[in-house]
């Protein structure tokens, strides 16, 4: 009989072993020895160690020590010898690893046999950056673009926001940024610059292919036809000509109703069909959005969902359904507006890299797989914006600034938690009795809007 406050001989610090927890197989690494409470052990759920979570459980040493299935039960980091000993073959060892297809092998330094070392390579070697954060962070330039769906065109990982730019400003900007590198601009409807956006890529005598455009529709106009020919007005503006096109047309919002998310999305892929619109897509989906365009849908599922997204709204259930799906997530907000600039865990991470707080954001998002949108009318931000393939933020920072998550709460624009698509129910008939009371009146407060991005 074992002892449950006395340390196990098995178990040591830094051991990685594998957990079985609720029918899946993960990777745990024991960081302490035992104390008179349970043990603590880094958990690191392989479907969430593509973001660089990390969940600190406790186990109890109690269980460790007594499971009848010990042996059985965990893969040591020394496992070749454990196997030897208890008989368990290799591949019975590999098929362990990929008891559901979203497990990801261990990284390449954590494998101990040749074989193992090969398999991550050639895993992390063939995944795309979407889903494998980590390990392509380091490869990233200002040129790195990801892969559209169902579409032969890239998108550049990195994009220039311009919302609600005044116009006269806004070419200024766009030209700032094209010269600094930057080959993806966001507009919208909206924001009424779609034409400065346009024209800035004309002087910058960049060619039109080379650089991706962006705008947003955010209402219907009564039918089809009149959404349609509103988008394509958008296309004008931004790009004169019969041959005329945008890179991405998005569906602003979901807020306007089912009828006119239907409308507007048919209108894009009238669009699309014709070529003025390379890729269509949604912004502020929830997955209830999502799933509701199937029934009407040619082009599903679309190829991008602009959310709001930074360390304080991660949003991450969304994100997850977006993944999943190989939806390319983009993030607006990614600087969260300045406000957490004084942020004291950000600003100890920008000083552990002597980069700017800004800079650290912007490289958080990119090493998530999301594309960021950082938007600025000053010169020197633009440039320092784009300067952050430099350095690369490791596991403990990706764990430090995940654990700022506040979900809705931290939220500046709007949170994607949870939105799904709810049928109205007609209001209850109510009782003759109830009509002889006197009524009763509730006053609600209406928060004030705060706007789009």
């Amino acid at each position: 009989m074992y002892d449950p406050l006395i340390p196990s001989p098995h178990i040591k610090v830094g051991q990685i072993c594998y957990l079985p927890k609720d029918n899946n197989l993960h990777t745990c690494k024991v960081h302490t020895q035992p104390l008179p409470t349970p043990y603590s052990i880094d958990l690191i759920p392989k479907w969430r160690q593509r973001c660089s979570d990390v969940i600190n459980i406790r186990i109890s040493l109690l269980y460790l020590l007594k499971s009848s299935r010990r042996d059985s039960l965990f893969t040591w980091k020394n496992k070749e010898e454990k196997t030897k000993s208890n008989g368990i073959s290799s591949a019975a060892i590999a098929h362990k690893r990929h008891l559901s297809s979203h497990h990801q092998p261990l990284p390449t330094e954590y494998q101990t046999t040749d074989q193992g070392r090969a398999a991550a390579e050639a895993y992390y070697s063939n995944t795309s950056p979407a889903t494998d954060t980590m390990a392509s962070s380091a490869k990233l330039t200002l040129q790195s673009a990801l892969p559209i769906l169902n579409s032969p065109h890239t998108m550049p990982r990195l994009g220039f926001g311009i919302y609600r730019s005044p116009p006269d400003i806004c070419v200024a900007s766009c030209l700032t940024a094209l010269r600094s590198g930057y080959r993806h601009i966001d507009s919208a409807q909206f924001y009424k610059n779609e034409s400065e956006m346009g024209e800035a890529v004309r002087k910058a005598g960049i060619p039109r292919s080379q650089v991706f455009l962006t705008t947003k529709v955010l209402s219907a106009a009564g039918s089809v036809d009149k959404t349609y020919a509103k988008c394509a007005n958008s296309v004008q503006l931004i790009d004169p000509g019969e041959n005329g096109y945008v890179d991405l047309f998005l569906v602003h919002s979901p807020n306007s109703g089912a009828k006119n998310r239907k409308e507007m999305w048919l209108a894009l892929e009238r669009l699309h069909a014709q070529g003025k619109a390379r890729a269509i897509g949604v912004s502020n989906f929830g997955k209830g959005h999502i799933e509701e365009m199937k029934a009407f849908a040619t082009v599903w599922p679309p190829a991008v969902n602009q959310i709001e997204l930074h360390p304080w709204c991660q949003q991450r259930e969304i994100v997850e359904y977006c993944n999943a799906h190989s939806i390319i997530v983009q993030a607006y907000c990614p600087l969260a507006r300045n406000l957490k600039a004084h942020d004291e865990t950000l600003v100890g991470v920008a000083k552990k890299h002597d980069k700017s707080t800004g800079q650290v954001l912007i490289r958080y998002c990119l090493q998530k797989g999301w594309v960021p949108l950082p938007k600025s009318d000053t010169p020197e931000r633009i440039v320092a914006n784009a300067d952050v393939y430099g350095f690369e933020l490791d596991e403990e920072d990706m764990a430090t600034l995940n654990g700022l998550d506040q979900g809705e709460r931290g939220a500046i624009v709007e949170a994607i938690l949870r939105k799904e698509v709810r049928k109205t129910k007609k209001p209850p008939v109510p009782s003759p009795q109830a009509l002889t009371l006197p009524f009763r009146y509730t006053f609600i407060r209406r928060q004030p809007s705060r706007g789009l991005i």
